[in-house]
């Protein structure tokens, strides 16, 4: 289709044909009724884009404003009323239905995702910016990133914020973050053990970085032993507060414990809260920590319970376990535990344990306390141990009482 004009439109023609003055013109018919219908009132449905359209235009035109010098070619004031003019009355004629104009650099896109866009907002992505007109309209108007606006346009789409600094996932990393918090560059040992035991940690563990660390343990003052014994230090920042652990990270953390921060930390612990911490353990965990320490640390820890405690310890384990525990115990720690243990607690104890096993243990001890302990049995728990038992270890007039 050819797009030569015959002639070019004079000055006063155009204020006839903008002014609705004019008659018909045969040369200037079409131009006439597109103003004649542009001028004439809208209609509700023609106005449903009408924002969305504007938007894309102004975008366009600042753009254009700033990238083209083509603008420059319209010199007379005439032409330019004339530009604007024209412009306003398309984008009022064509904004129909809630379709957007789509500008010779733009492109007519729907929301994509089945909700329309928010009021006013503004989103950039890999095609462009998207500028929305109405929660009720159901298209965006969208421009290409080369068009998009510059510093000078009003809109200014938001931009991605900077990425926070990085903190580990694990709970292992997230105390060690922690401990750096307290005293940059820490490392060792001993450095970490000062870091935990600082009085500003607890406060700096509630900051929401290391929320899951007070989740887990349920209080930010937890946190320092928690991370103690996921760091494996051999000392606890606050030993008596040990026991205010949840019991199933008690049970998990002790068991996975190496030797040697388990003996350090059960045998740092006060009578009261050592009492705690064992009886709190599940089972399977009481018995792999017990099972672990050394014979001289595994006297320590059972000959600092009190009677109940030491009587709830022992007698919760199972048979093979508990042979186990006492066969380790040094003499004088098996002497020991066997007195402190409650009539109750010693009667459970002896008659669970093999003949065999028994025997040797009590041969271990000085007749002296191998006497006390038995005398204060019940007559009928005597009367079932094995004669031999009794005068092996010398004490067969005990089978009388």
């Amino acid at each position: 289709m050819s797009t030569r004009h015959p002639r070019r439109i004079g000055r006063r023609a155009a204020e006839q044909l903008l002014s609705g003055a004019g008659g018909p013109d045969a040369a200037h018919g079409r131009l006439a009724d597109v103003l004649s219908a542009a001028a004439g009132p809208a209609r509700e449905s023609e106005l449903g884009g009408e924002q969305a359209a504007v938007a894309a235009f102004e975008a366009h035109h600042l753009v254009s404003a700033t990238t083209s010098r083509r603008g420059q070619m319209i010199k007379s004031p005439l032409a330019k009323l004339l530009t604007v003019k024209v412009i306003a009355a398309s984008v009022a004629v064509f904004a129909t239905g809630g379709v957007a104009l789509a500008a010779s650099t733009g492109v007519l896109t729907g929301t994509g995702s089945g909700h329309p866009p928010r009021p006013g907002s503004i989103s950039r992505g890999q095609t462009g910016v998207s500028v929305s007109a109405s929660a009720s309209a159901s298209t965006s108007v969208s421009v290409p990133a080369s068009s998009a606006p510059s510093v000078s346009s009003p809109v200014s789409p938001s931009t991605a914020p900077s990425n926070p600094l990085p903190i580990p996932g694990t709970a292992v990393g997230l105390c060690r973050a922690l401990a750096a918090e307290v005293s940059q560059g820490v490392s060792g040992t001993a450095g970490l053990e000062r870091a935990l035991a600082s009085p500003i940690l607890a406060r700096l563990a509630r900051n929401k970085e290391f929320g899951s660390l007070v989740v887990t343990v349920e209080a930010a003052t937890n946190v320092p032993d928690y991370c103690a014994l996921l760091l494996q230090l051999p000392a606890l920042p606050r030993p008596a507060d040990l026991a205010q652990l949840p019991a199933s990270v008690l049970s998990s953390t002790l068991a996975r414990l190496p030797v040697g921060p388990l003996t350090g930390v059960l045998t740092e612990l006060p009578g009261p809260a050592l009492a705690q911490v064992l009886t709190a353990l599940s089972p399977s965990a009481l018995a792999q920590v017990l099972t672990a320490l050394p014979g001289p640390a595994l006297a320590q820890v059972l000959t600092a319970l009190p009677a109940g405690s030491l009587s709830q310890v022992l007698t919760g384990l199972p048979t093979g376990v508990l042979v186990q525990v006492l066969t380790a115990l040094p003499a004088s720690g098996l002497g020991q535990v066997l007195t402190t243990l409650p009539v109750h607690g010693l009667v459970q104890v002896v008659t669970r344990l093999p003949v065999p096993v028994l025997t040797h243990l009590l041969g271990k001890l000085p007749t002296s306390v191998a006497t006390k302990i038995l005398s204060r049995l019940p007559v009928g728990v005597l009367s079932r141990l094995p004669g031999s038992l009794l005068s092996h270890l010398g004490l067969s007039g005990l089978s009388g009482l």
